[in-house]
Protein backbone atom coordinates (compact mmCIF):
# COMPACT_ATOMS: atom_id res chain seq x y z
CA UNK A 1 0.00 0.00 0.00
CA UNK A 2 1.25 3.48 -0.86
CA UNK A 3 2.20 5.94 1.85
CA UNK A 4 0.18 8.98 0.83
CA UNK A 5 2.02 11.18 3.33
CA UNK A 6 4.85 11.36 0.80
CA UNK A 7 2.47 12.79 -1.81
CA UNK A 8 1.09 15.29 0.70
CA UNK A 9 4.67 16.32 1.54
CA UNK A 10 5.31 16.93 -2.17
CA UNK A 11 2.24 19.18 -2.39
CA UNK A 12 3.35 21.07 0.70
CA UNK A 13 6.81 21.57 -0.80
CA UNK A 14 5.24 22.88 -4.02
CA UNK A 15 3.04 25.29 -2.04
CA UNK A 16 6.14 26.68 -0.30
CA UNK A 17 7.76 27.32 -3.70
CA UNK A 18 4.61 29.05 -4.96
CA UNK A 19 4.79 31.83 -2.42
CA UNK A 20 1.42 33.54 -2.71
CA UNK A 21 0.62 31.68 -5.93
CA UNK A 22 -1.60 28.86 -7.09
CA UNK A 23 -0.84 25.72 -9.10
CA UNK A 24 -3.70 24.17 -11.06
CA UNK A 25 -3.01 20.67 -12.35
CA UNK A 26 -5.36 18.51 -14.35
CA UNK A 27 -5.25 14.76 -14.61
CA UNK A 28 -5.46 13.01 -17.96
CA UNK A 29 -8.70 12.18 -19.69
CA UNK A 30 -9.68 8.64 -20.57
CA UNK A 31 -8.72 7.68 -24.10
CA UNK A 32 -11.41 5.95 -26.11
CA UNK A 33 -10.18 3.11 -28.27
CA UNK A 34 -13.40 2.48 -30.16
CA UNK A 35 -16.96 3.36 -29.27
CA UNK A 36 -17.35 2.04 -25.72
CA UNK A 37 -13.89 0.55 -25.17
CA UNK A 38 -11.22 2.59 -23.43
CA UNK A 39 -7.49 2.19 -23.25
CA UNK A 40 -6.23 1.45 -19.74
CA UNK A 41 -6.13 4.76 -17.87
CA UNK A 42 -2.78 6.39 -17.14
CA UNK A 43 -2.57 9.47 -14.94
CA UNK A 44 -0.68 12.57 -15.98
CA UNK A 45 2.85 12.20 -14.60
CA UNK A 46 2.88 15.55 -12.75
CA UNK A 47 -0.55 14.92 -11.31
CA UNK A 48 0.44 11.45 -10.14
CA UNK A 49 3.70 12.69 -8.62
CA UNK A 50 1.82 15.16 -6.42
CA UNK A 51 -1.25 13.10 -5.56
CA UNK A 52 -1.31 9.44 -6.71
CA UNK A 53 -5.03 10.04 -7.26
CA UNK A 54 -6.01 7.52 -9.96
CA UNK A 55 -9.17 8.96 -11.51
CA UNK A 56 -9.45 10.71 -14.89
CA UNK A 57 -10.59 14.31 -15.38
CA UNK A 58 -9.64 15.29 -11.83
CA UNK A 59 -8.25 18.72 -11.03
CA UNK A 60 -5.84 19.50 -8.21
CA UNK A 61 -5.27 23.01 -6.91
CA UNK A 62 -2.24 23.66 -4.70
CA UNK A 63 -2.37 26.99 -2.92
CA UNK A 64 0.64 28.74 -1.44
CA UNK A 65 0.78 31.71 0.92
CA UNK A 66 -0.08 32.16 4.56
CA UNK A 67 -2.69 29.41 4.52
CA UNK A 68 -1.36 26.75 2.12
CA UNK A 69 -3.63 23.88 1.18
CA UNK A 70 -4.35 21.37 -1.52
CA UNK A 71 -7.78 20.87 -3.05
CA UNK A 72 -9.04 18.03 -5.24
CA UNK A 73 -11.95 18.28 -7.67
CA UNK A 74 -13.14 14.87 -8.83
CA UNK A 75 -16.17 12.91 -9.93
CA UNK A 76 -18.82 12.46 -7.24
CA UNK A 77 -19.76 8.99 -6.01
CA UNK A 78 -22.15 7.32 -8.44
CA UNK A 79 -23.15 3.72 -7.84
CA UNK A 80 -24.48 3.28 -11.37
CA UNK A 81 -21.25 4.53 -12.98
CA UNK A 82 -19.26 2.33 -10.63
CA UNK A 83 -21.02 -0.77 -12.00
CA UNK A 84 -19.58 -0.06 -15.45
CA UNK A 85 -16.42 1.94 -14.75
CA UNK A 86 -15.19 0.65 -11.40
CA UNK A 87 -14.74 2.29 -8.02
CA UNK A 88 -15.06 6.09 -7.78
CA UNK A 89 -13.56 7.67 -4.67
CA UNK A 90 -15.67 10.83 -4.59
CA UNK A 91 -14.49 14.08 -2.97
CA UNK A 92 -14.74 13.11 0.71
CA UNK A 93 -13.00 9.74 0.28
CA UNK A 94 -10.35 11.38 -1.91
CA UNK A 95 -9.56 13.78 0.93
CA UNK A 96 -9.48 11.02 3.48
CA UNK A 97 -7.39 8.52 1.48
CA UNK A 98 -5.08 10.87 -0.44
CA UNK A 99 -4.71 13.49 2.33
CA UNK A 100 -6.12 16.53 0.54
CA UNK A 101 -7.23 19.46 2.68
CA UNK A 102 -10.49 19.92 0.76
CA UNK A 103 -12.41 17.97 -1.85
CA UNK A 104 -15.27 18.97 -4.13
CA UNK A 105 -17.25 17.52 -7.00
CA UNK A 106 -15.76 18.37 -10.37
CA UNK A 107 -18.96 20.25 -11.23
CA UNK A 108 -18.10 22.81 -8.52
CA UNK A 109 -14.75 23.77 -10.07
CA UNK A 110 -16.03 26.69 -12.16
CA UNK A 111 -17.92 28.15 -9.19
CA UNK A 112 -15.12 27.79 -6.64
CA UNK A 113 -12.07 28.71 -8.74
CA UNK A 114 -12.65 32.49 -8.58
CA UNK A 115 -12.75 32.31 -4.77
CA UNK A 116 -9.62 30.18 -4.64
CA UNK A 117 -7.50 32.39 -6.91
CA UNK A 118 -8.80 35.72 -5.63
CA UNK A 119 -5.84 38.00 -4.94
CA UNK A 120 -3.25 35.54 -6.22
CA UNK A 121 -0.68 36.84 -8.69
CA UNK A 122 1.27 33.76 -9.76
CA UNK A 123 -0.35 30.85 -11.54
CA UNK A 124 1.20 27.57 -12.57
CA UNK A 125 -0.99 25.78 -15.08
CA UNK A 126 0.02 22.28 -16.09
CA UNK A 127 -2.32 21.83 -19.02
CA UNK A 128 -3.31 23.30 -22.33
CA UNK A 129 -6.71 24.18 -23.71
CA UNK A 130 -6.67 21.05 -25.88
CA UNK A 131 -5.77 18.73 -23.02
CA UNK A 132 -8.06 20.26 -20.43
CA UNK A 133 -11.17 20.66 -22.50
CA UNK A 134 -11.77 23.74 -20.36
CA UNK A 135 -11.09 26.62 -22.75
CA UNK A 136 -11.01 29.40 -20.18
CA UNK A 137 -8.30 27.81 -18.04
CA UNK A 138 -5.28 28.71 -20.11
CA UNK A 139 -2.57 31.30 -19.62
CA UNK A 140 -4.04 33.09 -22.66
CA UNK A 141 -7.36 33.38 -20.81
CA UNK A 142 -5.66 34.92 -17.77
CA UNK A 143 -3.79 37.42 -19.97
CA UNK A 144 -6.69 38.45 -22.18
CA UNK A 145 -9.69 38.45 -19.91
CA UNK A 146 -9.32 41.80 -18.15
CA UNK A 147 -12.82 41.71 -16.71
CA UNK A 148 -12.11 38.40 -14.97
CA UNK A 149 -8.69 39.63 -13.80
CA UNK A 150 -10.36 42.54 -12.03
CA UNK A 151 -12.74 40.19 -10.25
CA UNK A 152 -9.94 37.90 -9.10
CA UNK A 153 -7.65 40.69 -7.93
CA UNK A 154 -10.21 42.39 -5.66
Amino acid sequence: MLDFKEFKNRREKLSSFLGDGVAILMNSKEAIRNRDCHYPFRSDSYFHYLSAFPEPDSIMVVIGGKKPKSVIFCQPKDEIKEIWNGYIHGPSKACEDFLFDEGYALSEFHNLLPKIIKGKKIFLLSFTEKKSGIPFLTSKWFRENDKQKKIYQK
